[in-house]
């Protein structure tokens, strides 16, 4: 049993405690007060009490050169380090993954005013539109209503023109899903220079293949996998494979890392061109942010001897 929450305002005393003025209990609706519940994220361990700050990967994905690269995006979960060289030199960004977050495509397109495909599933103005009206009801969390209102605001001014969502997921074409081939020929860009963003929580593996197939008409290409401590021969296998040269990678931190120091989740960069220097350049970027910044960021080290 937890004992009843109280709360206190400076000015609220009784006359009969034993030592002068005390403090009386006011009362206060149940919303206004810290809750003893399930907290929203779970606790962090303290440094001390954790056995992994740095996460180790094969010297295979460490960055091809020194880049002068740019952040895209929001800060913390969103944003994407690039070649800007891969940007300016792109003639439309295809993006797979969209959630509630599109600030990548937006700053994407204000640098570089290009047609945007972006495809999700999941989400759509109508889904905002009601997800507000839903928390429209919760007078006791009125930010919800706010959220979510500002996000359906924010597509319908984003997503109008050249600029389109298409509502379909990708993976395989039998499960009524698109592919990487099935995009490039309904929106007739076999011909153009391509900027690809992938996130769709793990069926980014479905498409590699078709990624590496049409490498000689990307720019640049940003990827998150997912799974990564039981996939990691499959990234490192993709990442030899495509032709393209690897301009920065990142760990994200809200995954975290398995028992032997290796990444749930990491997101890589890749471009056409080539680096500004061959030397390996430190990690994390200067440009990095965690993911989430509630948590301590992960670094990366790279070794071939850990297991």
């Amino acid at each position: 049993m937890h004992p009843p929450i109280q709360c206190h305002r400076a000015g609220d005393t009784e006359t009969n405690g034993p030592n002068g003025p005390a403090r009386r209990p006011r009362r206060v609706r149940p919303w206004a007060v810290e809750s003893p519940r399930k907290p929203l994220y779970p606790r962090r361990a303290a440094v001390s009490e954790r056995h992994f700050l740095d996460v180790w990967l094969n010297p295979i994905l460490a960055p091809a050169g020194t880049y002068d690269l740019i952040r895209l995006g929001r800060s913390g979960d969103g944003g994407y380090i690039v070649d800007p060289r891969a940007v300016l030199g792109a003639e439309r960004l295809i993006s797979f993954g969209l959630n509630d977050d599109w600030s990548f495509e937006e700053a994407f397109h204000a640098m570089h005013p290009v047609p945007v495909d972006a495809y999700d599933h999941t989400v759509s103005a109508d889904i905002f539109f009601r997800q507000a009206y839903h928390y429209l009801l919760r007078l006791d969390r009125p930010g919800l209503f706010l959220d979510r209102f500002r996000v359906w605001r924010a597509y319908r001014r984003f997503f109008r023109g050249a600029i389109r969502h298409h509502k379909t997921g990708i993976g395989y074409r039998h499960l009524r899903m698109l592919d990487l081939d099935t995009v490039v020929d309904r929106l007739e860009a076999a011909g153009q220079r391509l900027f690809l963003s992938v996130d769709i929580e793990g069926w980014e593996y479905r498409i590699l293949d078709q990624i590496i197939a049409h490498a000689p008409k990307l720019e640049g290409l940003t990827i998150e996998f997912h799974d990564c401590d039981l996939l990691t021969d499959r990234i490192e296998a993709f990442a030899t494979a495509l032709p393209l040269h690897l301009c920065h990678i990142a760990a994200n931190n809200t995954a975290g890392a398995d028992p032997n120091g290796r990444p749930l989740v990491l997101e890589l960069s890749f471009t056409r061109h080539a680096p500004q220097s061959p030397a390996r350049p430190a990690l994390p970027h200067p440009l990095d942010q965690p993911n989430n910044p509630r948590m301590e960021p992960l670094t990366i080290r790279f070794t071939d001897t850990r297991t």
